[in-house]
């Protein structure tokens, strides 16, 4: 489990590097009155995943 979770880690760390600029883009946007609900969308999409992981989890994912 630890060596799953090490990795895990380091793979979010490079995201987060690789995509820092997208990030600071989309937090700076997140500041005006237009957009100010964006974090809430990240917290609302795991929910939603969360809701739904049973099913995801049954299914029977094949190549097409």
């Amino acid at each position: 489990m630890v060596p799953a979770l090490a990795i895990a880690a380091i793979v979010l760390v490079s995201l987060l590097v690789l995509f820092r600029d997208g990030i600071d883009a989309m937090a700076a946007r997140w500041q005006s009155d237009e957009y100010n609900h964006g974090p809430l969308i990240p917290v609302v999409a795991l929910y939603l995943l969360w809701l739904r992981a049973r099913q995801l989890d049954a299914m029977d994912v094949r190549a097409s």
